[in-house]
Parts: C-alpha cells; sequence; structure tokens
C-alpha cells in the first residue's frame, strides 16, 4: 500500500487557518471602525439638528414677539385716528349730532321733515 504524504496538505490547511483568523481579524477590525464612524456621524447629525431647532426656535421666539409689538403699534395708530363719523359730518341726508366712543354710532338730524 502506497503511502500519502498529506503534509502539503496539512500546511495549506494551516495556512487557510492563518488566513481565515487574519481575514475575521481584519473584518472585525472594519467593522469596528465602521461603527466608530457611524457613531461619530450620529452625533455630528444629532448636534447639527439641535442648532437648528435652537435656531428655528428662537426665529419663531422673536418673529412672535416682533408680531406683538407691530399689533400694539397699530392698534396705537388707530386709536390716533379720527372716528370714522364726526360731529358736524353730512350723512345718509342729514347732519351727524351724536357720535359714541367707537366713531361707528351715532344720531343724525335729518335736513328737512
Amino acid at each position: 500500500m502506497k503511502q500519502f504524504n498529506n503534509t502539503p496538505i496539512k500546511s495549506f490547511v494551516f495556512v487557510l487557518a492563518l488566513s481565515a483568523v487574519s481575514l475575521s481579524l481584519q473584518a472585525r477590525d472594519s467593522l469596528e471602525a465602521l461603527r466608530t464612524d457611524l457613531n461619530t456621524e450620529t452625533t455630528e447629525r444629532k448636534n447639527i439638528d439641535n442648532t437648528l431647532s435652537n435656531q428655528i426656535s428662537a426665529e419663531v421666539f422673536a418673529r412672535s414677539n416682533s408680531d406683538s409689538a407691530i399689533h400694539s403699534r397699530i392698534n396705537g395708530i388707530l386709536l390716533q385716528l379720527p372716528p370714522d363719523h364726526y360731529i358736524g359730518e353730512y350723512y345718509a341726508g342729514g347732519k351727524v349730532f351724536y357720535v359714541d366712543d367707537s366713531g361707528q354710532h351715532g344720531l343724525i338730524a335729518s335736513l328737512a321733515d
């Protein structure tokens, strides 16, 4: 019976096993690097999102205050305007002789009886 020399096969299997270990170490290192990159990217995006959210909130708050100030100024200007109707005005075929505080309602005296 001829003996088969399996030393080359054993060497090949040994090299293959070492290669597999080496590849699995490389794969593990690559995965770890990817995980680190992903965590860094996620953290940066969260920071950017928080910054944008804070900027938007500040802008909304500023505009809200600005709108309130504008409404106050408009109301102040409207109060300074003369009323819609005034005493002595000719209106609806007569002469206005009484106007309430709103300027919208009053009494008219007819010019003809």
